[in-house]
């Protein structure tokens, strides 16, 4: 096992390495012409790797959503990616919807200020 140090270590690095990938993905879809895809692409990808999820039914460890649904995969079959799997999608879904709604809104308020 380990202890409650290494844990928040693990996290520490994995946060920062969270970081400098998303700084790099950020430069890597910056020549996207395409602005509503560059992003959703960079949305996506933050979204994906900061979900956290249970370790273990029982466990109260956390580990990104990604990790944990590969490992159920992987070792466990198809059918327990869905433990961890379930709620990463769902917070993807629920980024889709903020945003579609949020560019909805956007374009109802510039074209009320282009009307005036």
């Amino acid at each position: 096992m380990f202890t409650h140090e290494e844990y928040l270590n693990g996290w520490m690095i994995y946060a920062g390495c969270t970081f400098l990938f998303l700084v790099s993905w950020w430069f890597l879809t910056a020549r996207i012409g395409f602005a509503e895809l560059r992003h959703l692409l960079r949305l996506v990808a933050a979204v994906g790797l900061v979900v956290p999820w249970y370790t273990d039914l029982d466990s109260v460890y956390l580990a990104p959503a990604w990790i944990i649904a590969g490992i159920d995969w992987v070792f466990d079959g198809p059918a327990a990616f869905w433990r961890a799997g379930t709620p990463l999608l769902f917070a993807l879904a629920a980024m889709l919807i903020i945003v579609t709604l949020l560019k909805i809104v956007g374009f109802f308020t510039q074209r009320r200020e282009t009307e005036y």
